[in-house]
C-alpha cells in the first residue's frame, strides 16, 4: 500500500507550542507506519498552500527533514520535481494534486504485489465474493461454495487464496479460532464500525439512549465508560445475537482489546482497558502509587523508538486475564495509565505508563524474577500479535537506590532479579513459537 500523512503547513510555521504539537503528531505517525510496515511508501502532504505561500516551503521542509531524520524512517517519498520532502497542496483550487497522483501511480506500479502472478480462477472468485450482497462479511461455507463454482475445490487452495487476499488487504480473514475462521470480512468498514460500537469516547460518540433505556442498560453504559467493564447483555445489545457476536468477541480477545473479568459477583463481564477513564466524571488520571518500601521495581524504556498507543492497554488485558486464574486475587485497581493487579492473596504488581516508559513494581521480592519474566513474555506476545515485531525496549533494574542496565545487573548478579547461578529471567514454559502462535488461553496457561 501507499500511506499519505496529511498535515497543516500553517502549524509548522506557527508559535512554538502549536509547532511542537504538529511535529510530535508527524513523528508519531511516521513511527506508527514504520511499526507496521518497513517497505510501504509514505507521502507527506502539506495543506493550505494558498495561505502559507511558496516562499515558506523551504522553512516547512527544514522542519520536516529534522522530523524524518529523528524518526529513522527511509520510507518517505521525495518530491523531486520541487526538491522537497513533501508535497504542498492548495485545498482551494487543487494545485499540487496532479503531482501527487502521478507519483502515486509511479510508485504503485513498482510494488511487488501489483506484479504478482495470480490464477485467473482466484481473481474470478474474488470478484464473485466481493459482488455478494452482504452486511460486510460472508460465512466461510458460502465462500467455499463460490470457490467451487470457480473450480477451486481443494480446502488447501481455498485457504491459500484467502490468506493471499488477506495479506493484500482486499479481504480480512483470521484463522486463530473457529469463530474467526468462519467469517470472511469483505468490507473492513463493517468490522471497524462494530468494534467502534464498544471502543468509543463518551464525549463525542453517544449511544442512542432511548434504545439503551428500552433494555434497561443505562447502568451498564455508565460502568462501561467509568471503569471499562462491559456486560454480556450490553454487548449483545450492541452486536446482536448471531455469529457476528462470537466473531467480534474472538477478534477482540485475540487482539488483546478485551479480557474476561472474573472478580467479585461480576458474571459474564469483560474488561476493555482502552475505555478505563473515558467517563466524564471519573478520576482515572489519578496515579496508583506503589508503597515506597518496594525494592523490586524496574523500567522498560521504549524511547529509542517510541511506545505505541495500545501496548499498555494490552498489557493490562493480559495481566487481568492472568490474575483471574488465581482464586484469591483481589479485584484489580485500574486507572487510565496505571494499575494494581494481584496474583493470589500475597502478591501484587503495579504498572505505570508515562511517555515512552513502562514502570513495574512487585510487592514480593523473592518473586521478582518470576514476574519480570511474565511481563517480558506478555510484551513478546503483544510484539508478535499486534506490533509486527517492531517494538524495541531496554530494561533497567532497581538496585540500592539507582536503576542499572539489564546487562550490568546480570553481570553483578543483582538480587532478586538473578540467582547465584547467573540465570537470566525466563519465560516459564513459553517458547518463542508459543508466543507467536498460541491462543490466549494456551499462552496464559504457559506462564508460571
Amino acid at each position: 500500500g501507499v500511506y499519505y500523512l496529511v498535515f497543516d503547513m500553517r502549524h509548522l510555521l506557527a508559535e512554538e507550542t502549536l509547532k511542537q504539537e504538529s511535529i510530535e503528531y508527524l513523528f508519531y505517525w511516521l513511527n506508527t507506519v514504520r511499526l507496521h510496515t518497513t517497505s510501504a511508501p509514505i507521502l507527506l502532504v502539506g495543506t493550505f498552500l494558498d495561505q502559507v505561500g511558496r516562499e515558506s516551503l523551504s522553512q516547512v521542509n527544514e522542519v520536516l527533514m529534522d522530523t524524518i531524520k529523528r524518526s529513522g524512517t527511509n520510507q518517505v517519498v521525495d518530491n523531486l520535481e520541487e526538491k522537497l520532502s513533501f508535497f504542498p497542496l492548495d485545498n482551494s483550487n487543487g494545485e499540487g494534486i496532479e503531482i501527487i497522483r502521478e507519483i502515486t501511480h509511479t510508485i504503485s506500479e513498482k510494488q511487488v504485489h501489483v506484479n504478482k502472478m495470480v490464477s485467473i480462477r482466484w481473481v474470478k472468485c474474488l470478484d464473485d465474493i466481493l459482488s455478494q450482497k452482504s452486511e460486510g462479511w460472508l460465512p466461510l461455507n458460502k465462500v467455499k461454495e463460490i470457490a467451487k463454482d470457480c473450480d477451486i475445490v481443494s480446502t488447501t487452495e481455498v485457504s491459500t487464496m484467502l490468506a493471499l487476499f488477506h495479506d493484500l488487504g482486499v479481504i480480512f480473514h483470521l484463522t486463530a479460532t473457529h469463530a474467526l475462521e468462519n467469517i470472511v470480512t469483505t468490507n473492513p468498514a463493517w468490522m471497524i464500525e462494530a468494534v467502534g460500537k464498544v471502543i468509543r469516547d463518551e464525549k463525542f460518540h453517544m449511544f442512542d439512549m432511548e434504545e439503551i433505556q428500552k433494555d434497561s442498560l443505562e447502568e451498564e453504559v455508565r460502568r462501561m465508560f467509568a471503569r471499562g467493564i462491559v456486560t454480556i447483555d450490553l454487548l449483545l445489545h450492541l452486536w446482536g445475537k448471531n455469529s457476528e457476536y462470537n466473531f467480534l468477541m474472538d477478534l477482540m480477545r485475540r487482539s488483546m482489546l478485551l479480557s474476561d473479568w472474573n472478580f467479585g459477583s461480576n458474571e459474564n463481564a469483560y474488561l476493555i482497558p482502552s475505555l478505563v477513564g473515558k467517563g466524564a466524571s471519573c478520576d482515572a488520571l489519578e496515579k496508583i502509587k506503589h508503597p515506597n518500601n518496594i525494592r523490586a521495581k524496574c523500567v522498560f524504556d521504549f524511547s529509542e523508538r517510541f511506545l505505541p498507543t495500545g501496548v499498555y492497554e494490552r498489557l493490562v488485558c493480559l495481566l487481568v486475564a492472568r490474575s483471574g486464574k488465581f482464586q484469591d486475587s483481589e479485584e484489580p485497581i485500574l486507572k487510565s495509565k496505571s494499575c494494581k493487579v494481584s496474583f493470589g492473596e500475597d502478591i501484587a504488581v503495579f504498572l505505570e505508563c508515562e511517555k515512552d516508559q513502562l514502570s513495574l513494581a512487585i510487592t514480593k521480592e523473592e518473586e521478582a524474577s518470576k514476574y519480570l519474566s511474565m511481563l517480558l513474555a506478555m510484551l513478546q506476545k503483544i510484539q508478535f500479535d499486534a506490533m509486527s515485531s517492531a517494538l524495541k525496549w531496554y530494561i533497567r533494574l532497581w538496585n540500592d537506590g539507582d536503576y542499572l542496565a539489564y546487562e550490568e545487573a546480570k553481570r553483578k548478579q543483582v538480587w532478586p532479579w538473578f540467582n547465584q547461578a547467573g540465570d537470566t529471567v525466563i519465560t516459564g514454559n513459553a517458547t518463542l513459537e508459543d508466543l507467536k502462535t498460541a491462543d490466549l488461553e494456551t499462552f496464559l496457561g504457559s506462564l508460571k
